[in-house]
């Protein structure tokens, strides 16, 4: 429902407005597609860390190294760097000397950077597909290596190539932490410190004062990447422990998993040809089931709800004089003042259809509604 913003008109008032003149039946329909689309969020942001601790615990107990947050690389630079003694790069405890070790870890670190910067080019020249277009290349890459891993038991017998095999898996997890930092999600799925800090914070100002919705989801989302990437590791540290040191085959579906992942949080911003499609034909069979005698028999009922709560609001308390249902006449008192003009087309538009195609827009404009009032 679009109203007119007036530099004097705050978003309560504005709120409020909408409340006034929206009907009960779509307040219900607004908050449970809000409700909805958080819990896709999080269920997108709980699988995304699930994989990245169960790969995390496997790469850490095979390479000694992590594919999925380069923290951890940085530390093992400075150790490599300086120890002595402490220069083996893989499980095999194999020692390529103190500071040779620490190009291992820079280059992982580089070949995660290189799946940074492939997302940001993919999203640039597709946007809102960055993540779907070089994740597919990717997950074939590291299904080639797994696979290589488990039919060629030369690469696991020769502890350096061993080693050298995590460069394939480092690449798809710098596209997750870039995809879920800057996409719909705008969280980081690969690492806990931020998310510890936000949670403590945020619960320690709850004591204080109430928090605000999004304060709360916020500390939600935090909590549900902690709980997903710990119950990832734990899994991984099972299955490592289940399959022994010969590990080969445990990250066979890492990839097309994060593959598959990519694909639905680039529909989050963006549905694709498929789904628009769906969503029309769906839209189309409900129009036909409310153009139905039976539909428009039960649906007085709604009617009958929407006036009374019509008659509730403040505008059409006594002394207005006016019988004019409020979203067909321009609001007065402080609505009024604050530039809120609601178009009785307008609300009758939004409880009918949520999407439209072009060809029924245009229709609607040939028949006097306004383009720019539709949702």
């Amino acid at each position: 429902l679009k109203l007119t913003r007036q530099p004097h008109t705050t978003p309560r008032q504005t709120s409020a407005l909408a409340k006034i003149a929206m009907p009960k039946s779509m307040h219900r329909a607004s908050s449970l597609a809000q409700s909805w689309e958080r819990q896709k969020h999080r269920l997108m942001a709980a699988a995304f860390s699930f994989v990245a601790g169960y790969t995390d615990a496997i790469c850490a107990l095979r390479w000694q190294v992590f594919a999925t947050m380069m923290t951890g690389n940085f530390l093992w630079v400075g150790r490599a760097a300086v120890g002595d003694g402490y220069g083996n790069i893989s499980g095999h405890d194999v020692q390529v000397g103190n500071k040779a070790a620490a190009w291992y870890y820079i280059v992982v670190i580089l070949t995660y950077c290189c799946g940074v910067a492939a997302w940001r080019l993919a999203e640039h020249r597709y946007p809102d597909r960055g993540a779907s277009t070089v994740g597919i290349p990717f997950a074939i890459l590291m299904l080639a290596m797994e696979l290589i891993l488990m039919w060629s038991p030369s690469v696991p017998d020769s502890s350096t190539a061993y080693s050298l095999t995590v460069f394939a898996y480092a690449p798809m997890f710098g596209v997750q932490t870039a995809s879920c930092q800057a996409g719909r999600l705008s969280t980081v799925t690969t690492a806990a410190t931020g998310h510890i800090v936000t949670v403590c914070s945020l619960t320690a100002k709850d004591w204080t004062q109430e928090l605000s919705k999004a304060d709360r989801a916020k500390r939600f989302m935090g909590v549900t990447v902690l709980v997903s990437t710990l119950v990832g590791v734990m899994h991984g540290v099972v299955v490592y422990l289940w399959l022994g040191s010969a590990t080969q085959g445990a990250l066979v579906g890492v990839g097309p998993a994060l593959a598959m992942l990519f694909w639905l949080h680039d529909h989050l911003a963006k549905p694709s040809r498929a789904v628009v499609k769906a969503k029309l034909l769906k839209q189309k069979a409900a129009d036909r089931l409310r153009r139905s005698p039976n539909f428009s028999e039960s649906s007085g009922s709604d009617s009958d709800s929407e006036s009374d709560f019509d008659a509730e609001s403040p505008a059409g308390s006594e002394g207005s004089g006016d019988s004019t249902p409020l979203p067909n006449r321009e609001l007065s008192g402080p609505q009024g003042r604050a530039g809120g003009t609601l178009s009785g087309a307008t609300a009758t538009l939004l409880t009918s259809t949520a999407v439209r195609s072009s060809e029924e827009a245009q229709k609607e404009q040939s028949q006097g509604l306004p383009l720019e009032s539709l949702p």
